[in-house]
């Protein structure tokens, strides 16, 4: 999922602050610590206005799922 998302920052030139590759090693570097995400959350990527529906201040819907991904948490 990380490297989805570091993909399209890379092929829409987003400036991070960070080099690419630097994201990557720190990532790879701490991975680990993923082993401690046991259940299951759904993750939007593309959350917008646009794609979130609100009412009375609160999110009852979001559209738009084709970057939406599942991980373990």
């Amino acid at each position: 999922m990380v490297e989805e998302i570091l993909g399209d920052g890379e092929r829409r030139d987003v400036d991070l602050g960070w080099d690419y590759d630097t994201v990557r090693a720190v990532v790879s570097k701490h991975a680990d610590c993923l082993d401690q995400v046991t259940e299951p959350r759904f993750v939007e990527w593309d959350l917008w206005d646009g794609n979130v529906m609100v009412r009375a201040g609160k999110i009852v819907g979001v559209v738009d799922h084709e970057r939406a991904s599942m991980v373990i948490h």
